[in-house]
């Protein structure tokens, strides 16, 4: 009998190991079940987040600029999940922004969120002022820096290059034909005469401003002094068949972004002082006289010269505060007796910049076919801030190529 017992006991034993071992093997089961389940949810999260960064990136590659960047998706549902980006940060050519996958099962939600960093060469427009405070690129006579100059920036002309005597390059300076320098003249960068041509001088866009001219050739002929007392808000673009003056010796304010188009030619009188955000386009020319004030973010468009008087003072220094001179022929900013002339901004003309001036006083870059004379006395410094590329008609529905993309940071966020 107590062997008999002992084998029952035994047995009893190796019954209730064995109920526990499957027990056991079928908690390990479910567990990694569960385990399984959680990854191929999770990776799945994976997946959507990454899908969403590829989306965007070509949502970018076809964007001319980055500081108002391209509509991200909210909630989208994606592949049995959904997708979320977000821009985390955006400048002209480069952008941070976040991609979160999500997939849930039941009451417990996955989610996956991948950052990514990518940034450009700006190309075109931009990738011309990004390099070069002077770029005069379709050839012409040589390119005359007078006596005494100051420029804090790179230069490249396509002509003969002559720096006079006493003035200061902090930069590089770059000429398809000769570099001469005259006593006491210095360049603190490279200095390469015959050089190629970095890209092809690029021209305006000027759909917007001959749409607008085409609207004004609509109305009734007639020309329109504008003074003090003249209403001058924002609303619809001001639009005039004939000639546009803005009366000399007056104070003239705006309200918002106000636009005038004439189609035949500007003039701004002797002391005129004109307010913040106007963009006038001539369908003719536009010619200031002496001590012109301009305000701030202002925009002069003409489709022939753009020329200017002495001891002007135009444009503002913060981010987006400067002006833009456009003109499809030359532009002369002051004359070589006196001239004290202040510019913020952007110049850029088809033509000839014919000359500065002296004592010229000027923050931001130029563009010419032809760069001509920097007067003696000129302070120059390169600044491609002060003008956004993308407000201005011209520039903003056609920025030109940009540069690949380049990824400079990529991660997994918790």
């Amino acid at each position: 009998m107590p062997k008999k017992g002992f084998t029952l006991i035994a047995a009893i034993f190796i019954v209730v190991g064995m109920a526990i071992l499957g027990l056991t093997t079928v908690a390990l089961v479910a567990s990694d079940s569960g385990i399984s389940v959680k990854n191929y949810k999770s990776l799945q999260a994976f997946y959507i987040a990454d899908a969403g960064l590829e989306y965007y990136l070509k949502q970018l590659a076809d964007s001319n600029d980055w500081s108002v960047p391209p509509p991200v998706l909210e909630e989208q549902d994606f592949n049995n999940g959904v997708l979320t980006l977000a821009v985390l940060s955006a400048s002209a050519n480069q952008v941070t922004f976040s991609s979160t996958g999500r997939v849930t099962q039941g009451l417990v939600s996955y989610e996956r969120v991948l950052a990514m960093t990518v940034t450009r060469d700006p190309g075109g427009v931009g990738g011309i002022i990004s390099d070069y405070l002077i770029y005069g690129g379709s050839g012409g006579g040589a390119t005359n820096v007078g006596n005494n100059v100051v420029i804090n920036g790179a230069i490249f002309v396509d002509a003969d290059l002559i720096i006079d005597n006493n003035s200061f390059i902090s930069g590089d300076a770059y000429a398809s034909g000769e570099i001469t320098l005259g006593g006491g003249a210095s360049v603190t960068g490279t200095i390469e005469p015959s050089s190629d041509l970095p890209t092809t001088f690029p021209t305006l866009e000027t759909t917007f401003y001959d749409g607008l001219l085409a609207q004004a050739a609509l109305q009734p002929a007639g020309d329109w002094t504008i003074t003090t007392s003249t209403l001058f808000a924002a609303q619809s673009p001001y639009l005039v068949n004939g000639n546009v003056t803005f009366q000399g010796g007056e104070t003239i304010s705006t309200s918002g972004s106000v636009i005038v188009a004439a189609t035949g030619n500007v003039s701004v009188g002797n002391n005129a002082i004109i307010g913040d955000n106007l963009s006038v386009i001539a369908g003719g020319s536009i010619n200031m006289a002496n001590n012109v004030t301009l305000g701030k973010s202002g925009s002069w468009y003409s489709a022939g010269d753009l020329d200017v008087g002495n001891n002007f003072e135009i444009g503002g220094v913060g981010s987006g505060e400067g002006t833009a001179f456009l003109a499809k022929g030359d532009i002369q900013l002051g004359n070589l007796d006196v001239n004290d002339g202040k510019f913020n901004g952007l110049i850029f003309c088809e033509g000839d910049f014919i000359q500065t001036g002296n004592n010229f006083h000027f923050e931001g870059n130029i563009l010419a076919g032809h760069m001509g004379l920097v007067g003696n006395n000129a302070t120059l410094l390169a600044n491609p801030t002060l003008v956004s590329l993308v407000d201005i008609p011209a520039f903003g529905v056609s920025l030109g190529e940009v540069g690949e993309i380049e990824l400079t940071n990529w991660q997994e966020t918790y």
